[in-house]
């Protein structure tokens, strides 16, 4: 295979070994329908999976800084997370159990489903009935069945079109969970805009509501995160608008590594002064079961900076029961955005196990 021109995982610094045993096991037997539509843009399906793996879980990079790093569509980007079904958790082994844990819910709805489909009553539905009497949509779900693109569940056209309705139509199944649980991607789309089942832009949005599909605090964050970037981007001294990102991604970031049902989180935006002395960013977490407060002081320095004075103010900050944190702007990151968010996002993971350690004592 010429993989001239094509898309390597090596080509963002990650290496194919990186990928656990599993994956490789999957990118070997990827179809030959999905490995052609991957190796028309990477040269080889381990690419892809590596690529993806290593933005996701090593960089751990949301799909909106993806779709910018890989000047593709975040909307793709996110069709490329709900195939592998790496949508739920930065951290692989979190998100491989939430995963299965959502494809049981799905299959214990599927199961369900097939229950009350035996019992369903179609002359209740006229638009149902509708489609199983129209010879063209009847025709295009038969050539379905028969090429077995909708996989060997369905014992004929008429079995496809009533699983495709109750599900998607009457119990209002948001279309990313009914392909999931039917092992569909790409194709599905165009079978129910042939068959009219779509929505309207405003039930789309009431169902993924609903089913808690869409991620709203998530949208907001990214949101935030796009703009922040953009500030950093425009501004004049890199290491004030690096202290800013940083106290800002923070602020964005933290909540992702806490349990938002026990703890309440601030993080100022602003300096604070302690005694005179001025403190980046300071950041307070409360436990709300054991009404527990932990304050960390963190101290954002550039590149250059030296420990040097720094004595006072940091005896002072622990006497009033406060922790502090120095942050290093090292140069190697300083002018590096990529970098400069890894550098950030582990401060917040970092600092969500210095709380564990201190609720253990």
């Amino acid at each position: 295979m010429d993989t001239k021109g094509k898309i390597k995982a090596s080509d963002f610094g990650f290496d194919i070994s990186i990928l656990p045993e599993e994956l490789v096991a999957y990118a070997d037997n990827i179809s030959k329908t999905r490995k052609g539509q991957i190796c028309k843009e990477f040269a080889s399906p381990h690419d892809h999976v590596a690529l993806f793996y290593g933005l996701r879980f090593q960089e751990q990079l949301s799909n909106t800084e993806i779709a910018r790093l890989l000047n593709k569509g975040h909307s793709r980007i996110n069709h490329v997370m709900e195939i592998y079904g790496w949508e739920f958790s930065f951290d692989y082994n979190k998100n491989k159990k939430l995963y299965e844990e959502e494809c049981s819910r799905l299959e214990r709805l599927r199961q369900e489903g097939f229950e009350q489909i035996k019992s369903l009553d179609v002359s209740q539905y006229p638009q149902l009935l509708e489609i199983l009497n129209d010879p063209a949509k009847v025709k295009m779900v038969k050539k379905i069945v028969k090429s077995g693109t909708c996989g060997p569940t369905f014992t004929d056209h008429e079995d496809l079109i009533t699983q495709l309705y109750f599900f998607y139509v009457i119990r209002e199944m948001p279309r990313k969970h009914l392909f999931r649980m039917f092992g569909w991607y790409n194709t599905a789309q165009g079978w129910l805009k042939a068959l009219g089942l779509r929505r309207n832009p405003i039930d789309g949005a009431r169902v993924k509501k609903d089913n808690r599909v869409q991620d709203y605090a998530a949208s907001f964050m990214e949101g935030n995160m796009t703009r922040l970037e953009s500030q950093r981007k425009n501004g004049n001294v890199l290491s004030s608008k690096n202290e800013n990102y940083f106290r800002n991604f923070v602020a964005n970031e933290i909540y992702n590594h806490f349990n938002k049902n026990v703890y309440d989180i601030g993080v100022c935006c602003k300096s604070v002064m302690f005694n005179a002395k001025e403190i980046d960013v300071p950041v307070l977490i409360f436990n709300v079961n054991t009404e527990r407060l932990h304050r960390f002081a963190a101290e954002y320095n550039g590149p250059h900076h030296t420990e040097d004075g720094d004595s006072e103010k940091i005896r002072y900050i622990e006497q009033r029961g406060w922790i502090y944190i120095p942050v290093k702007d090292e140069q190697a990151y300083s002018e590096k955005e990529t970098s400069l968010r890894q550098r950030s996002r582990s401060f917040c993971k970092d600092l969500a196990a210095r709380v564990r350690e201190l609720e253990s004592r």
